[in-house]
């Protein structure tokens, strides 16, 4: 039993190190943001701030879930190098 917690632990641990060293990076497009937080409510990391009512997303913190692209109405939140 404690094996197996063990394994799976190491297992996660391992596939989380590499998910992140290769997660997307996103950037917010100000115009488009409206400053209404809805992005840092679902954001599990809290990676997403705001300075002067525009939303600002930490790199260093994003895991790159996606959830803050998800719950955007007005498509403020993009992937860095992805054009829509």
């Amino acid at each position: 039993m404690i094996k197996t917690i063990g394994l799976i632990l190491i297992v996660g641990l391992l596939s989380f190190g590499l998910y992140s060293a290769t997660k997307p990076k996103f950037s917010i497009v100000t115009s488009q943001c409206v400053g209404c937080t809805e992005c840092s409510l679902v954001c599990p990391p809290k990676a997403i701030s705001f300075f002067k009512g525009k939303a600002i997303i930490d790199a260093n913190k994003c895991i790159g879930c996606k959830a803050c692209v998800y719950i955007c109405s007005f498509d403020a939140v993009r992937q860095k190098g992805v054009k829509k």
